[in-house]
């Protein structure tokens, strides 16, 4: 595919899922990104994942933007979307993540300006495992969790912002303004990712624990864990499997992928 073809089928997901009826539509996507760079504007609507195929951040670069865009007056319903593992280089300096709840950012290299709201009110959401280069504004959100990032500053709060083993986070100053500001995190296992090996073989990677530690678990360009191959998953289908026929995979010692979604996968050409 060629960005051109890539960009039409992302917007035509964008657009279907980000009309209003949608927070509570049938429709399940994750376009997943094989190791690259692309140059596309990726938009992540209602019940949609955004994620980067590689064993780090680095190995899936978008020169564009990865955004969830304010579309209507209020972001207050923007749910139920994320994204994951990749570098983004935004075009003009600062990208977008307008959300309230339930629509996480993990595991990303943001080069440049990160804003959680744009035009009116947003409602909180969840940044973990990131480094964001530049500033973060939280602009109307109410509240916010981030979790083991490195950030290069933090502007706005309105009710409450908590941060737990961020390096450059602000000062806890609670109540006004209300920061709570926690330096190392006692214990930790990241989310489990999928990615592609040197073969181009599917792998889950699972990392390891954590304790008393800052900031996130990639930036030496190491991570400590364990890939899963394939063929020690058993891969639920809701069409398909019952409780007997999961029961029957977990007692021959596999692990469980549980499936409910529509799968693009995008690779560049060469």
């Amino acid at each position: 595919m060629n960005m051109e073809q890539m960009q039409s089928l992302i917007d035509s997901v964008a657009q279907l899922q980000d009309h209003r009826l949608r927070k509570f539509g049938p429709n399940r996507f994750a376009i997943l990104f094989k190791p690259g760079t692309y140059d596309l504007d990726v938009y992540a609507g209602y019940y949609t994942q955004i994620s980067g195929l590689g064993k780090l951040p680095s190995g899936v670069t978008i020169r564009g933007s990865v955004e969830s865009r304010q579309v209507r007056q209020t972001a207050l319903s923007n749910f139920w979307r994320s994204a994951e593992n990749m570098t983004v280089e935004p075009t003009n300096g600062k990208n977008y993540w307008v959300v309230s709840h339930a629509a996480p950012m993990r595991r990303m290299h943001i080069k440049g300006d990160l804003g959680f709201s744009k035009n009116g009110y947003s409602s909180g959401g969840f940044l973990g495992n990131s480094v964001i280069d530049g500033i973060i504004t939280s602009g109307s959100q109410q509240q916010f969790f981030t979790r083991n990032s490195t950030i290069g500053a933090w502007e706005n709060y309105v009710w409450n912002m908590v941060f737990l083993g961020v390096i450059n986070a602000p000062k806890e100053q609670w109540p006004k303004p209300p920061f709570t500001t926690i330096e190392k995190t006692p214990l930790i296992r990241e989310k489990p990712f999928l990615y592609v090996d040197a073969n181009n073989t599917y792998k889950i990677f699972v990392p390891a624990l954590r304790s008393n530690v800052t900031g996130p678990d990639w930036t030496d360009g190491q991570i400590k864990g364990e890939s899963i191959d394939f063929k020690d998953v058993y891969i639920v289908k809701e069409d398909v499997d019952n409780s007997a026929s999961i029961n029957k995979g977990l007692k021959e010692g596999k692990h469980l992928l549980i499936t409910r979604v529509g799968i693009i996968c995008l690779k560049p050409l060469r």
